[in-house]
């Protein structure tokens, strides 16, 4: 069983406490799920992070943030259930194009999440769409 730390709250968004989290055993076991939408919510540049603890990664929720929502919340909020906008339609869609790419050259071989609003429809339309045409553009294989 693996078990993975979400940047959401004011101690995992917080790379410091993070990497005391992540100290806290030196178990394979404990990992990270590394989340766009939250990590620059919160604040932080979702590059530097995913930087700081890649050798940690099991897993990736990509979300992009609205700006209208980056404008209320960047930096007084530490985490957002959904984005308000597809992938590629907000103010974070640069920071997951550089995620991926960072991904990709560390081979990473693990599960993208998308994450924003909705069980079905245009916004899950539109992000799948966007994470497909980034992909193939950053020269990532889709899995199964």
């Amino acid at each position: 069983i693996i078990v993975n730390i979400e940047p959401h709250g004011y101690f995992t968004t917080n790379p410091d406490f993070m990497a005391e989290m992540q100290a806290f055993s030196d178990s394979p076991f404990l990992r990270l799920n590394m989340d766009t939408g939250n990590t620059f919510i919160a604040g932080q540049d979702p590059v530097a992070f995913l930087q700081r603890f890649q050798a940690k990664v099991s897993h990736v929720h990509v979300k992009d943030v609205s700006e209208s929502l980056a404008q209320a919340l960047r930096g007084g909020a530490t985490g957002i259930a959904v984005s308000h906008c597809p992938l590629g339609g907000g103010v974070n869609a640069d920071n997951i194009r550089q995620c991926l790419t960072l991904l990709r050259d560390g081979g990473y071989q693990g599960a993208l999440s998308i994450e924003c609003e909705g069980a079905g429809g245009a916004m899950i339309e539109e992000s799948l769409a966007w994470l497909r045409s980034t992909l193939k553009e950053l020269h990532i294989e889709e899995g199964v």
